[in-house]
């Protein structure tokens, strides 16, 4: 799925805003990168369904998906 950050708290917790119009909230330690999240930035991520609620997980950067490895 692709969304855009919404919201992040200090702990790096967030709301993920879906290209359908639904938000998704996750915990940092589902973000797979190191320097964390900035609201507005655009992400690819997984669905995972705990008790019937939605999180994401696998959350990458769409910037960090872009870029080329260094070689």
């Amino acid at each position: 799925m692709v969304g855009t950050i919404k919201k992040v708290n200090r702990q790096g917790a967030g709301i993920i805003a879906v290209t359908d119009g639904s938000l998704v909230p996750y915990i940092s330690t589902d973000v797979l990168s190191n320097r964390g999240l900035q609201p507005g930035e655009r992400v690819s991520f997984s669905l995972r369904i705990v008790k019937g609620n939605m999180f994401a997980q696998n959350i990458m950067s769409m910037r960090e998906q872009l870029q080329p490895s260094a070689r």
